[in-house]
């Protein structure tokens, strides 16, 4: 399909993020004598900005302490990508498939840079995809950045792919189509409006 454009998010989509984050928040509490969240409080930040963690953070956490803990956190994450991330069963060949039958793909994530290309790296399926949009610092919402991409790509139609809200919102405010990733970790009824709702990659 000619100018055609597949924009997938990566956290909860193509990336197993809990293989890495749930026991980089939770290892990190416990270094700094704090008690670790459980998993599904942790599940619940991820496809959020940092920036949402960060607060939550602030606002459970001993003040003093909250600056070193997501250091601690980004470092042990990064550390984990390398080691333990993985894919979703199915998304290298999911990705391949649409390669031939689309005109392009792209990722449109909350990661931040090196997180984001780490785990392209990490993953091997960088090669897959013409263009990478992460998170900036000037960015306000994922509508404006699904906005950018279909801009720099120049697609005539496009598609966004997602386990969280904000992907089908982003989606509907562009006037794209909408496949929910309802294998990924968005919580009941973040995927009721989109166009279509995968329970597999």
């Amino acid at each position: 399909m000619p100018n055609s454009l597949v924009i997938f998010d990566l956290d909860g989509t193509l990336f197993r993020t809990d293989s890495v984050t749930v026991p980089a928040v939770q290892e990190s509490f416990k270094d700094f004598g704090l008690s670790p969240p459980v998993p599904d409080v942790i599940l619940g930040f991820i496809g959020q900005p940092i920036s949402a963690l960060a607060r939550w953070a602030r606002e459970t956490c001993p003040a003093e302490s909250v600056d070193r803990l997501m250091a601690e956190i980004d470092r042990r994450e990064l550390e984990l990508v390398q080691t333990a991330g993985r894919l979703f069963e199915g998304a290298v060949e999911a990705l391949a498939a649409l390669r031939n039958d689309y005109g392009s793909l792209a990722i449109c994530t909350n990661g931040q840079s090196r997180y984001v290309h780490d785990v392209l790296d990490a993953t091997q399926i960088r090669q897959h995809f013409d263009l990478v949009r992460y998170r900036r610092e000037d960015d306000i919402s994922k509508t404006g950045m699904v906005r950018d991409v279909v801009r720099r790509l120049n697609a005539q139609r496009a598609v966004v792919v997602g386990d969280r809200a904000d992907d089908v919102r982003a989606a509907k405010d562009n006037g794209l189509g909408s496949v929910g990733a309802g294998y990924g970790f968005g919580s009941p009824g973040e995927l009721d409006d989109a166009d279509a709702v995968a329970e597999s990659i």
